[in-house]
């Protein structure tokens, strides 16, 4: 069995899922847990995963914590 995705207008869940009764002993519909608690799951995914990748590309502009205070403190520019 393969797994689809599909978008659907609000207006026309109720006449998607009549459709696809037809085909009931083949087909499967759940819906997916993580939209059911976020509705952009996918989207804030996908950007923090861009945002991930920039970082893991240069680590060297990264400043742990602890230096981070350190200079803060003794208000040494960045």
């Amino acid at each position: 069995m393969q797994t689809l995705t599909i978008q659907v207008k609000d207006n026309l869940v109720a006449d998607v899922i009549k459709a696809l009764e037809k085909f009931k002993d083949n087909v499967k519909i759940t819906k997916d847990p993580n939209l059911e608690l976020d509705p952009h799951f996918y989207e804030r995914r996908e950007k923090l995963q861009k945002i991930m990748d920039k970082i893991d590309q240069n680590p060297s502009k990264l400043t742990d914590f602890e230096t981070f205070e350190s200079k803060m403190d003794t208000k040494v520019p960045l």
